[in-house]
């Protein structure tokens, strides 16, 4: 797709950054004619592309491709904030990059789009041109995070990094998006990410370090019961000791 110059690409005005309505359900009787580009920065959904059912939550990124049938959902409690953008290619590309991935590096790639719709809706000279130049270095990074997806090895040192900062900090109320930009991912990612290498949510693993570092405390310190729950964070002791006993198998009282 790269190999083509600027001249080959016509630029449809179906484009818009936009939050879909709760009732949203998408289902195209016949084939999509041209290039569709969908990024998802919020929400939970699926994406059904030609028989192949794609979940999409934040970072998740599909190109459609002509010929493609399309049909689609989401969660109305938390509905899709998308971009998607719409263009036609004049001559055969040698390569296309795949249908779906989640965006690793999101930052620049949602700078990207958002310059690009704001250059579409533009009547300066040459804003055109220019959402075509953007257009081009979105499908560059398609093609590059098709060609070198991301290690293995460097995903384990950046969740690491996650991990050594919720222990270091246990009282504190991480927040998901917060812990997925320390690790450079989307939200999306880096929950699933997180689940495959810990084999368990990222929320379930904060409550297990706080369980943890209240044992250590209630053995190691004079701290009482309510003292403990308040270093970690928990205004309400009775909360605090009913998920210390599901976590530790005893009330708080007993781990002494």
């Amino acid at each position: 797709m790269l190999e083509l110059n600027l001249d080959h690409v016509l630029l449809k005005r179906e484009f818009e950054k936009t939050q879909l309505e709760p009732s949203w359900n998408l289902n195209r009787v016949g084939p999509i004619r041209d290039y569709d580009l969908w990024y998802i920065w919020e929400g939970e959904g699926a994406i059904t592309l030609n028989d192949t059912r794609f979940p999409v939550s934040g970072g998740s990124c599909l190109l459609i491709r002509p010929g493609d049938y399309i049909s689609g959902t989401h969660n109305p409690a938390k509905p899709i904030l998308v971009t998607y953008l719409h263009f036609a290619l004049l001559a055969e590309p040698q390569s296309v990059p795949d249908h779906y991935r989640n965006i690793h590096e999101s930052t620049h790639f949602g700078y990207l789009l958002d310059r690009y719709v704001s250059q579409m809706r533009s009547k300066m000279y040459g804003s055109e041109w220019e959402a075509k130049w953007i257009l081009m270095q979105l499908l560059l990074h398609l093609v590059r995070e098709d060609m070198q997806p991301v290690r293995q090895f460097t995903a384990i040192q950046a969740m690491a990094e996650v991990v050594r900062y919720i222990h270091q900090y246990p009282a504190r109320r991480h927040k998901i998006n917060e812990l997925a930009q320390r690790a450079n991912y989307s939200a999306g990612y880096f929950g699933k990410k997180f689940k495959e290498l810990y084999g368990q949510s990222v929320e379930s693993y904060i409550i297990k370090v706080r369980m943890e570092r209240a044992d250590y405390l209630l053995k190691q310190s004079s701290m009482n019961v309510a003292e403990v729950a308040d270093a970690l964070g928990y205004p309400d002791v009775y909360f605090f000791s009913r998920q210390f006993k599901q976590y530790m198998g005893l009330p708080p009282s007993k781990a002494r």
